[in-house]
């Protein structure tokens, strides 16, 4: 067997098998094919150098990162059940002067929210929305 395929009379039509012949066909013809394939490689190539150049230039935008990767984070304080909101400020006051002390902390704030959630789970800011 030379590994080509023979249309038979029990095999399915190939409609876009002319179009993969005249498209791939000269990559694969011997030494032309050959000289072809490499300059498809150098073409490849250039193409991504192409792309990297724009980024370097400057001349697109290259983002990993959101824009609102801030450096920040969240301390949450669970206060037991039926707690004032007086005694949850006097804490998150207490705690805000611990912060404060840090000497990387630029800023902060401090808030209190009575939550609306009967979970054990932190509240989130949909628990919060109004009923």
């Amino acid at each position: 067997s030379s590994g080509h395929i023979e249309a038979t009379e029990h095999s399915q039509p190939l409609p876009l098998l002319p179009l993969f012949k005249r498209i791939v066909g000269p990559f694969l013809l011997g030494v032309r094919g050959r000289r072809r394939r490499r300059w498809l490689y150098a073409g490849i190539g250039l193409a991504i150098l192409a792309a990297l150049s724009l980024v370097l230039t400057e001349s697109v935008v290259f983002k990993m990162l959101p824009f609102d990767n801030m450096s920040e984070f969240e301390v949450v304080v669970e206060m037991p059940v039926g707690t004032t909101v007086e005694s949850t400020a006097h804490v998150l006051d207490e705690l805000a002067q611990v912060i404060a002390r840090v000497r990387q902390v630029s800023d902060y704030q401090v808030y209190s929210i009575r939550s609306r959630c009967t979970a054990s789970s932190p509240p989130t800011m949909n628990s919060w929305a109004p009923r």
